[in-house]
């Protein structure tokens, strides 16, 4: 069962990289690619500003958090209106992530509340000379962790999207897709 949903997330994986390869090509300048699982991969040397990509992914974390903590509220207030979600999320995942609301406040679904993410992925445009952020698309993939608890917890690989990028308000969640039946690696968050 492991093996399968480790299978499951690596295919997920490689088509979303793939189409976001494709989407971009012939764009500026454009930095992907792994992103470490530990230490400060995308951190300089005090005093020195941030990379682009350290830029982008700490804007996407900030997102990704509010974007749980919206489904969060949602779900428990059965009254606020759900248009709320259009500023955390975009595209499909607004629907999707209105009937996993409706899922929630009916007692079913997986409990939103974020428990960690590490980004695995990034595309961010970045100027080929000068090395600052250039407009463009920029996209983060997070393994994300959410539920009661770490033994009540469910696998969530997410994708936040910024079109408008450098823009830090243009990031949302543009997909969300939990992972069957797989609990988080704690180890990784």
């Amino acid at each position: 069962m492991y093996q399968r949903n480790t299978a499951r997330r690596n295919m997920i994986r490689a088509a979303y990289g793939g189409l976001t390869v494709a989407l971009l090509a012939g764009c500026s300048r454009v930095t992907t690619g792994p992103i470490p699982a530990h230490g400060p991969g995308l951190s300089g040397p005090a005093g020195v500003t941030a990379s682009p990509e350290q830029q982008a992914v700490d804007q996407a974390t900030a997102l990704l958090r509010n974007y749980y903590a919206v489904l969060t509220r949602l779900a428990h207030d059965d009254g606020a209106d759900l248009e709320a979600l259009q500023t955390v999320s975009s595209g499909d995942q607004v629907d999707r992530a209105r009937r996993e609301v409706s899922k929630l406040r009916t007692g079913e679904g997986i409990n939103p509340t974020l428990i960690g993410s590490r980004p695995t992925r990034h595309t961010v445009p970045k100027d080929p000379d000068t090395g600052a952020p250039a407009p463009g698309h920029a996209t983060i993939d997070f393994d994300t962790c959410v539920g009661a608890d770490r033994n009540r917890s469910a696998s969530v690989i997410t994708k936040v999207d910024d079109p408008d990028w450098p823009d830090p308000a243009g990031w949302r969640v543009t997909l969300a897709v939990a992972l069957p039946d797989q609990r988080c690696d704690t180890s990784l968050f």
